[in-house]
């Protein structure tokens, strides 16, 4: 038997949920074929992939938490944009700009987010944007971004979560201050 060729109308490649479903025991009902065993988190999980669409943000997550992805991240701080702006880590982590420099950089990182024609470069601009947001937020108190407060707290605790240290201690305290219930 052949397999479907990938531009043959009926075929149907396999989709998050499927690969999520196949992942889990086999063991299910004779009519179904659904796991009759499902934990409550994979139960979780599930639903919350149905009804989640992905944001523009989680490729980036999906990038810094791959398994190159803290290597990555370096190598995208080291672009241009970023080395001409001196050193992140002081400016950023350690709270060196004024909230005027921290609106610019934003902006440049914003820039480089719509402009790019590689996916690098957008992900590394969106990082920026992000890094540069989470800065505002810890040392001075101030939202740079237009984003809605609980889909902005939501994108810097999974960034947290993906990123590695110094800059995920940021993101994280950053999250907290927007103080969403």
């Amino acid at each position: 038997m052949s397999q479907p060729h990938p531009h043959d109308p009926n075929h149907n490649p396999p989709t998050l949920r499927s690969a999520f479903l196949d992942s889990m025991p086999t063991t299910g009902t004779p009519t179904t074929g659904m796991p009759t065993d499902v934990t409550e988190p994979q139960a979780k999980r599930l639903l919350a992939m149905a009804l989640t669409k992905r944001r523009p943000v989680d490729r980036l997550i999906d990038r810094i938490a791959a398994s190159d992805g803290h290597g990555w991240m370096r190598t995208a701080l080291a672009l241009p944009t970023f080395t001409r702006a001196g050193d992140l880590a002081s400016a950023l982590v350690q709270g060196g700009w004024t909230t005027e420099r921290m609106n610019q950089f934003k902006n440049e990182c914003k820039q480089l987010t719509g402009a790019s024609q590689d996916e690098r470069s957008r992900l590394a601009g969106m990082l920026g944007y992000y890094l540069t947001v989470a800065a505002a937020l810890v040392h001075t108190g101030r939202n740079l971004s237009s984003q809605p407060k609980i889909e902005l707290e939501a994108v810097l605790l999974d960034l947290a979560e993906a990123a590695p240290q110094p800059w995920s201690d940021l993101l994280a305290r950053a999250a907290l201050t927007l103080g969403v219930d």
